[in-house]
C-alpha cells in the first residue's frame, strides 16, 4: 500500500516538472512577443535542458524562433554569435522529431521559418569565409544542405539558392581548408547529379587527382564530363592539358585535329596545335648536334689516317653521321612548316593574335640552331669554306629577318612583355643592330 502511494507521488512530481517546463516554453513565446529575446533565450534554454521537453517538437520550433530573432537583432546578437546556426538547427530538429503518425502541428511552421533562418546562416557562412575561418564557414554551408534535405517541400532551396551552388561552395571551402576528402566528396556529389551541367566540378576534381598523381582518374573524370557535356570547351581544354602533362603528343594532336575539322576557325586550337608541333620540333632538333660532333671527330680521323682503307672507313662514318643529323633536321623542319601553317591560319583570322605573332618570331629564331650547327661544322681548311660560310650566314640572316618581322608586330600589340623584349634584343643583336638591341635590353632591365 505504501509502495503504491510512493509511486503515485513520484508520477505526480514528474507531471509537475513537465508542466513547469512547458510553462517555460510558453514563457519564451510570451517574451518573444514582448521583444525580450534575452529572457526568452533563458526560458527556452531551460526547457531544452530538461529531459521532459528536450525532444519536444514545440520546444524545437520555439527555440528556432528565439535564436532567429537573436541572430537578426543587433541588440541581442551578442548573446550567441552562432544564433543563426542554432536557429536553423532547431527548425530542422523540429521537423525530424515530430512523429509521422501525428498530425504535423509544428512542422509546417518550422519549414516556413526555415527559409529565413537559412538565409541568415547563408550570410554568416560568407562572413566566416571572408574572415578565412574556413572550418566555420563550411559548417554553416553544410547545415544549409541538411535543411534542404529536411525540407521535402523544396521551398527553402527555391527561396535561397540552388543546392549545387551550396555544394560548390562546400567544395571550394574544403579545398581552402585543405580537406581533400570532403572536397572530393562534394565535387563527386555534383557530378553524380544528372541535372548538373557545369564543367567546374569535373575540372576541379580532375585537377585534384592530377595533384595526387592519379592521371587515370583525372582523365576518367574529364571523359565523363565530356560525354555529359560534349560541347564544353573547358573540359576539352582540361583534357588537352592532361595529355600535354603526360607527353602523349600523338593523342593530343589527334584530338586537336579532330575538333578543328568542325571548328576550322578556332584560333585557340590552331595556335595550340602549332605550339605543340613547334615545341616538339625544337626537342627533336636538340639531338642533332651530337651527330655533327661525331662527324667532326670522324673527319679528323680521316685526315690523320695514313692508310687508304682507314681514310675510307672514317669518311664513311662521317657521311653516316651527317646523314643522320640531316634526317633529324628534316623531320624538325617539316614540323616547323606544319606549325607555321597553323600560326598563319590563326593570324589570317586574327592578325592581332599576340601569342601567334610571338611564337612565329621565336620559331624562326630557333630554326637557326640548325644553321649554327652546320656553320660550326664547316671545315675551315676546305677550299670552299669561305663560300659555304657566306651561304649559311645569308640563310641565317634571312631567318633572323623573318623572326624580327613577327616580333616587331607583336611589340606593337604588347610592348611590356619581358620574353618579347629579350627575343627582340637577341634578334637585333644577331642582325648587327646594336642600338636597337641595347634599347630592348634597357626596356627589359630598366637600366
Amino acid at each position: 500500500m505504501k509502495k503504491s502511494v510512493l509511486t503515485l507521488l513520484a508520477s505526480a512530481c514528474v507531471a509537475l516538472a513537465s508542466n513547469a517546463q512547458n510553462y517555460r516554453i510558453e514563457d519564451a513565446l510570451s517574451e518573444i512577443k514582448n521583444g525580450n529575446y534575452g529572457v526568452a533565450k533563458e526560458a527556452i534554454d531551460e526547457a531544452a535542458a530538461n529531459s521532459s521537453t528536450s525532444n519536444s517538437p514545440k520546444m524545437w520550433k520555439v527555440k528556432g524562433d528565439v535564436y532567429y530573432y537573436i541572430a537578426v537583432d543587433t541588440n541581442y546578437s551578442h548573446l550567441d554569435p552562432n544564433a543563426s546556426y542554432v536557429s536553423l538547427e532547431s527548425y530542422i530538429k523540429c521537423v525530424q522529431v515530430e512523429k509521422p503518425e501525428r498530425k504535423k502541428k509544428y512542422t509546417p511552421e518550422s519549414l516556413n521559418a526555415m527559409v529565413y533562418s537559412a538565409g541568415a546562416v547563408y550570410n554568416k557562412a560568407f562572413y566566416f569565409y571572408e574572415k578565412e575561418d574556413f572550418a566555420k564557414s563550411l559548417q554553416y554551408f553544410e547545415i544549409i544542405l541538411t535543411a534542404y534535405e529536411t525540407d521535402t517541400t523544396n521551398n527553402t532551396q527555391k527561396k535561397l539558392v540552388a543546392k549545387n551552388d551550396i555544394v560548390q561552395n562546400c567544395a571550394n571551402i574544403a579545398i581552402k581548408a585543405n580537406d581533400k576528402a570532403k572536397a572530393q566528396k562534394y565535387l563527386q556529389d555534383m557530378i553524380n547529379d544528372p541535372k548538373y551541367l557545369s564543367a567546374n566540378a569535373y575540372v576541379q576534381l580532375s585537377y585534384m587527382y592530377l595533384e595526387g598523381g592519379d592521371t587515370t582518374k583525372a582523365l576518367d573524370i574529364i571523359d565523363k564530363g565530356r560525354k555529359k557535356i560534349p560541347d564544353d570547351k573547358t573540359l576539352f581544354n582540361q583534357e588537352l592539358s592532361i595529355y600535354t602533362q603526360l607527353g602523349k603528343i600523338k593523342i593530343l594532336l589527334s584530338k586537336l585535329t579532330e575538333v578543328l575539322k568542325n571548328e576550322p576557325n578556332n584560333t585557340l586550337y590552331l595556335f595550340y596545335r602549332g605550339a605543340i608541333v613547334n615545341d616538339n620540333a625544337i626537342k627533336i632538333m636538340e639531338s642533332a648536334p651530337q651527330f655533327s660532333d661525331s662527324a667532326s671527330e670522324a673527319r679528323k680521323n680521316a685526315k690523320k689516317a695514313t692508310k687508304p682503307a682507314d681514310k675510307k672507313k672514317y669518311t664513311a662514318q662521317m657521311d653516316a653521321y651527317i646523314a643522320k643529323r640531316d634526317s633529324i633536321y628534316k623531320v624538325a623542319n617539316d614540323m616547323f612548316a606544319d606549325a607555321e601553317k597553323d600560326y598563319n591560319e590563326a593570324l589570317l583570322i586574327d592578325p592581332y593574335y599576340y601569342d601567334a605573332l610571338f611564337n612565329m618570331g621565336v620559331m624562326f629564331f630557333n630554326m637557326n640552331k640548325e644553321l649554327v650547327d652546320k656553320y660550326n661544322f664547316i671545315d675551315v681548311y676546305s677550299k670552299t669554306a669561305e663560300k659555304e660560310e657566306k651561304e649559311v650566314k645569308d640563310q641565317m640572316q634571312e631567318l633572323y629577318k623573318k623572326a624580327l618581322e613577327y616580333l616587331e608586330k607583336a611589340y606593337e600589340i604588347k610592348s611590356d612583355d619581358d620574353g618579347l623584349l629579350l627575343a627582340l634584343q637577341q634578334t637585333y643583336s644577331q642582325l648587327g643592330n646594336k642600338e636597337k638591341s641595347e634599347e630592348m635590353r634597357s626596356l627589359r632591365t630598366g637600366e
